[in-house]
C-alpha cells in the first residue's frame, strides 16, 4: 500500500512537472509565445497513451477512474485542436486528486512520500507496479473491464461520452483493451523519452531499449514475467551506474539476501545466479498492493 502511495504520488508530479519538459522538448508547431508550455504533437500523443495505460492497470479503482478523467482531457484536445494548452492541462490537475494523492503533491511531493523519499523512487516503483500488473491475468482482465458508467465521482460525465466512445478511441489508436506486457514498456520507454527530467538518464534507458539489452527484443509481447525481470535487470543497472559516477559501489543488487534469499543461487566455487521464478513472486509481492480501502486507513491513521 505504501509503495501505492509512492507510485501515484510520483505520477501526480510527472503530469504537472514532465509535461512541461516534454513542451520544451517538443515545442508546438508552430510556436505560441504566448503558450510555451502547450502540448502538442508527439509529446501530447504519448500523454494520452500514457494516461490511457495508467488508467487500465493502476490497481486502485478510484486511481483508474481519476486518471481515465485526465486521460479523456488530453484526448480531447488532441482530437481537436491538437494542442492541449498549459492552462487547460493545469485546470484539470488542479481540480481533482489521483486516488488519495491530491494536486499539491505535483508541486512539491516531498512532504508525502512513504518509504521513497525522491521523484526517481516513486517513478521506478511506479513502472514496477505497472509491469506487474500487466503480467498477471487477473488484473489484465480487470483492466479491460469497462468503467462503471462514465460518470465522474463528482457526477460530471466523463469526456466523449463515457466508456464506450472511449474504448472505439483505443481502438482507433491501436491500442488493446488489456495491455500486454510488451505495450507496458513501450509505454515506459515514451514516458522516459518524454517526461523524465533528466535528459542524460532519459537518453541512456531509451538506449538501453532500443538496442534489445537484456534480451528485450526477444520477449514475446504477453512474456510479463520477462517484462518485469527486464525492467528490474535495468533498475538495478542503473544504480550501479549512478552509484560508480558517485564513486560507490552497489554491494549486491536489489532485493538483497536479507530481502530475498530464495532470489539468489548460490553453488560453491561459481558465480551468484538470479533465480527468475523467485525473483517474479518478489515482485508480485512486494508491488501488488492490497484492496485500496486498505490505503485509506492508512492515509486517515
Amino acid at each position: 500500500v505504501l509503495r501505492l502511495i509512492d507510485a501515484e504520488l510520483a505520477l501526480v508530479y510527472a503530469l504537472r512537472q514532465g509535461t512541461a519538459t516534454a513542451a520544451v522538448r517538443r515545442p508546438v508547431e508552430p510556436p505560441d509565445p504566448s503558450d510555451p508550455l502547450a502540448l502538442g504533437g508527439e509529446a501530447l500523443a504519448e500523454l494520452v497513451l500514457w494516461l490511457d495505460l495508467v488508467s487500465r492497470l493502476l490497481p486502485s479503482s478510484r486511481g483508474r477512474r481519476d486518471v481515465a478523467e485526465l486521460s479523456a482531457v488530453a484526448r480531447s484536445a488532441q482530437q481537436g485542436s491538437g494542442v492541449l494548452p498549459r492552462a487547460a492541462w493545469l485546470l484539470a490537475l488542479d481540480e481533482r486528486k489521483v486516488d488519495l494523492v491530491g494536486p499539491q503533491a505535483g508541486q512539491d511531493p516531498a512532504p508525502y512520500w512513504r518509504l521513497c523519499a525522491t521523484y526517481t523512487c516513486g517513478l521506478w516503483t511506479l513502472f514496477h507496479i505497472l509491469t506487474v500488473a500487466a503480467a498477471d491475468p487477473i488484473s489484465r482482465r480487470l483492466a479491460a473491464a469497462p468503467e462503471d458508467d462514465g460518470v465522474a465521482r463528482d457526477g460530471r460525465r466523463l469526456r466523449e461520452d463515457g466508456p464506450a466512445v472511449r474504448q472505439r478511441g483505443l481502438e482507433a489508436a491501436g491500442v488493446s483493451a488489456s495491455p500486454t506486457p510488451g505495450e507496458t514498456l513501450q509505454r515506459i520507454r515514451g514516458f522516459v523519452e518524454n517526461f523524465f527530467g533528466c535528459e542524460e538518464c532519459s537518453k541512456h534507458f531509451v538506449a538501453t531499449y532500443d538496442s534489445c539489452q537484456f534480451g528485450r527484443c526477444a520477449l514475446e509481447a504477453t512474456d510479463g514475467q520477462g517484462s518485469a525481470l527486464w525492467l528490474w535487470q535495468v533498475h538495478n543497472t542503473v544504480t550501479a551506474r549512478i552509484a560508480g559516477e558517485r564513486g560507490r559501489t552497489v554491494l549486491h543488487p536489489w532485493p538483497n539476501l536479507a530481502f530475498c534469499e530464495q532470489c539468489w543461487v548460490q553453488v560453491p566455487g561459481a558465480p551468484v545466479r538470479w533465480n527468475p521464478t523467485a525473483l517474479f513472486d518478489y515482485l508480485t509481492f512486494a508491488f501488488v498492493p492490497p484492496d485500496d480501502t486498505v490505503a485509506l486507513r492508512v492515509l486517515q491513521a
